[in-house]
């Protein structure tokens, strides 16, 4: 609706969404990775994802494809290559976006990098969407972070049988906004989704783990 652009205006296109998830992303959830970044990208909102497999590579691509720059964030240093199947996809977003790294130039990826870039990915946004991930300390702590520093917390659901939507589904459970298309993003980031005089807020039962990831 015309009405929720409006209220977005100008402030979208400085609007950053987080989209994290599992690395062994079903094909549901890497369509729904895509599909729902370039509806933002569309929009203009900026999509910051871990420069990595699965959800999300999915998302930086979707970003991409809607031919609007977004957010890397490299495990190491932002000149250290990284593995050859995501060289072609850095240096697209290198060329119109950004490469963040979690450690100083020069220096490797280490086993703790992916877990602890995932702050930098989480710190960047106004809001973090998780697509497609296990109940596992690893793969929820980016929710656990951004509900930690107040950021607001979404989910897409999944199948209940699906092991790779059991930390999705479980987010929703315990408070995290259900999100099925780009538009209810959008109502979020609008707050929209809020009753009158409410502010937004993370859910309240998402305590930080950072013991158990890092």
């Amino acid at each position: 609706p015309h009405d929720r652009d409006d209220r977005l205006g100008g402030e979208a296109r400085e609007t950053v969404v987080a989209i994290v998830g599992t690395t062994r992303a079903s094909d549901y959830g890497i369509e729904m990775a895509a599909g729902l970044a370039r509806g933002l990208a569309t929009c203009g909102v900026t999509v910051v994802a871990e420069c990595g497999d699965g959800i999300a590579r999915a998302a930086l691509e979707g970003s991409l494809q809607a031919r609007r720059a977004a957010i890397a964030v490299l495990p190491g240093g932002a000149d250290t290559p990284p593995p050859a199947r995501r060289r072609s996809l850095l240096r697209s977003i290198e060329r119109d976006g950004a490469a963040v790294g979690e450690l100083p130039c020069g220096t490797t990826a280490r086993r703790w990098s992916r877990a602890a870039s995932a702050r930098i990915v989480v710190a960047l946004a106004q809001l973090t969407l998780v697509v497609e991930a296990d109940d596992s300390a690893r793969e929820l702590a980016p929710a656990r972070i951004a509900s930690s520093l107040g950021r607001r917390v979404a989910a897409v659901p999944g199948r209940v049988t699906s092991r790779t939507s059991c930390g999705t589904n479980a987010l929703l459970r315990d408070g995290a906004r259900l999100v099925r298309a780009p538009a209810d993003v959008l109502d979020m980031l609008a707050g929209v989704d809020l009753p009158p005089g409410e502010t937004p807020a993370a859910p309240h039962r998402l305590e930080p783990r950072l013991a158990e990831v890092l």
